[in-house]
């Protein structure tokens, strides 16, 4: 945790770890969360910071930085204050990203840094553009692991209360990083302080966007606006999402930002019927041939279990609690596992 000049961490029994606080009287570390990379036995403390010398940096767990490349400091002097990014493959990070705040919306600006863990910039980085980023960042590799999507809200909006969404693809190494045709989108409102949230909310196997925007004139029609959007080229790769304030995409409060396997298949189902997605009491499965059913918690607790079911099973969810299920159904040797939601 942060306060404003000291960076702590703790043991289970609440006693200060040796080698922190670290303390820092020519920065400000608050108003963000430092992120913690956890590779192996390697421990990295990531983040950025405000104040006279803003700055990013990395700790190890005696309190030092990571390596002599650590800090980095802002461009400018320009505070940041938001959390920063860390991805990667072959459960290893490769990158840290952070942002910065500082443009003008006129001017090109160092807005996305992006620095190996050993705190060497990235080529091609810093990025710049004209409307700076406070807000959270999310990123998602493609399906065959060869592009990496990277996707910002951001902090201007223009003269009609406009805010702005930015999508960007890169080779896995960041190389020909780049804006994606058709971004930024605009939205109503506000996108500042925010950021885009990566699912698939309508089951078809493609990248759904989901972000906040809001309305600050301080007037009475002021608005809050949920808004999806839905990048019919690039399919939603859950196995490979990455986001500052979560694990994975359980919700589970687990830790494990890459490798997750839901053993998700969406092929060959075209014989297999769940209905209601979105769960009020009862799930019907239906299908030409005998299957197996497994229902399972957000946990991977088995909650239900049914075999040698004949063409139709209906389950009811009366008595369980609202939340993400997994329904894993075995037939012909084959299996498949579908997301559902209990809403009450």
């Amino acid at each position: 945790m942060c306060s404003t000049n000291s960076l702590y961490t703790f043991d289970t029994e609440g006693n200060t770890n040796t080698g922190f606080p670290v303390e820092n009287s020519d920065t400000k570390l608050s108003y963000q969360s430092p992120l913690i990379c956890h590779e192996w036995d390697n421990y990295q403390i990531i983040g950025g910071t405000h104040g006279d010398f803003p700055e990013f940096y990395s700790f190890n767990l005696q309190g030092e930085y990571s390596t002599e490349n650590w800090p980095n400091p802002t461009a400018e002097d320009s505070w940041t204050y938001n959390a920063p990014l860390a991805i990667g493959l072959e459960n290893t990070f490769d990158f840290y990203i952070f942002s910065q705040p500082g443009a003008d919306g006129t001017s090109p600006y160092p807005t996305i840094h992006a620095f190996n863990p050993d705190g060497t910039y990235i080529d091609g980085f810093p990025y710049e553009r004209t409307d700076g980023l406070e807000g959270f960042i999310t990123a998602m590799y493609s399906d065959d692991l060869t592009k990496v999507y990277i996707f910002t809200c951001s902090n201007m909006k223009d003269v009609d209360g406009n805010g702005f969404i930015h999508a960007y693809i890169a080779n896995t190494d960041l190389s020909d990083f780049t804006e994606i045709s058709g971004f930024p989108i605009q939205v109503q409102g506000f996108t500042f302080m925010n950021g885009i949230n990566l699912g698939d909310v309508n089951n078809n196997g493609k990248l759904d966007l989901v972000a906040l925007s809001y309305d600050q004139n301080f007037e009475p029609t002021d608005s809050i606006h949920i808004n999806i959007f839905e990048l019919t080229d690039i399919y939603y790769n859950p196995d490979y999402c990455f986001s500052t304030y979560k694990g994975n995409n359980l919700r589970n409060g687990y830790v494990t930002p890459f490798g997750f396997n839901a053993d998700i298949n969406m092929s060959e189902t075209s014989n297999i019927k769940i209905y209601q997605s979105l769960i009020t009491e009862k799930l019907n499965i239906e299908s030409d041939s005998r299957f197996d059913v497994e229902i399972y918690n957000s946990s991977g607790v088995l909650s239900y279990k049914q075999s040698n079911c004949e063409k139709k099973c209906i389950f009811s969810f009366e008595n369980y609690s609202k939340g993400m299920y997994f329904v894993k159904i075995c037939q012909d040797n084959k299996t498949y596992t579908y997301k559902v939601i209990k809403l009450k």
